[in-house]
């Protein structure tokens, strides 16, 4: 589940949070797949890879989050702990 997205040029770098459904998503799928401590909640995050997209940072990360935040408009974060589980 996504909650930001980074966007970086040979100078900038731009982090936007995705809005506040994708943090209560994630923090859902952490107590029901009984991630309690930090460590186990922060090892379940990670980054997807990088693609190179035109434009300036702040307007490719403005772009990707609109992308995510349409393309989940609702988020099974149930299948999220399912998999978190294994």
């Amino acid at each position: 589940i996504p909650v930001q997205v980074r966007a970086g040029g040979r100078r900038d770098r731009v982090s936007i949070e995705l809005p506040q459904r994708f943090q209560v998503a994630v923090d859902n799928a952490a107590m029901a797949a009984e991630l309690t401590g930090t460590d186990a909640y922060l090892d379940g995050f990670r980054w997807s890879e990088m693609q190179e997209r035109d434009g300036t940072p702040e307007a490719v990360a403005k772009a990707v989050a609109a992308e995510l935040d349409a393309q989940y408009e609702t988020i099974d974060w149930r299948q999220t702990a399912v998999s978190l589980k294994k």
